[in-house]
Parts: structure tokens; sequence; C-alpha cells
């Protein structure tokens, strides 16, 4: 039995639902921040995919690492230190 586009996209959600309401509810904090970091990065690389299609250069590395310390900077109260090595990673990679 073959299953369509919708029973995939359908059977995707239920599943994602179910992960995020775990996650939501129930699962400790730690586990929460890797949902959110996964989503985030997952979202990420797809616009800068998206961004390369319609030929926009784009530093996917950077992206994702600057992506990445957005959240954990928020999940261990650091903002100030984030910012700094956001800052330095921007100047390293572009200069």
């Amino acid at each position: 039995m073959m299953i369509t586009q919708l029973g995939k996209r359908l059977f995707s959600s239920a599943f994602l639902i179910a992960i995020v309401i775990f996650t939501v509810f129930f699962a400790p904090d730690w586990f929460f921040f890797l949902v959110v970091e996964g989503f985030v990065l997952l979202a990420l690389n797809e616009f800068l995919i998206l961004a390369e299609k319609k030929g926009i250069q784009t530093n996917r590395w950077l992206g994702l690492i600057l992506g990445g310390i957005l959240p954990f900077s928020f999940y261990v109260a650091s903002e100030g230190i984030s910012l700094v090595a956001a800052c330095v990673m921007i100047f390293f990679f572009n200069f």
C-alpha cells in the first residue's frame, strides 16, 4: 500500500506535535533547549539553502554557528559573552 503525500505529512505532523507537547509540558529544561536548538538550526539551514538558490551569497556555517549561539545564550543566561563571541566571529570571517 502506497502512502500519499498527505499521509506522510499527517504522520510527520502528528509525530512532531507529540514531541513538542512532551517537550513543553513534561521534559526537563535541557531537553527543551535541545529541541528548540534543533528546530532553530533546521529552519535556519533551510532558509540559507533557499537564499543560496536565489543567488544570494551566504556563509552558511557562520550563520548556523551564530544561530546556534543565540538560543544557547538564553539557556545559560550569558547574553554578553555570546554577543562578544558573535562580533568576534563576524570580524574573523569577514576580514
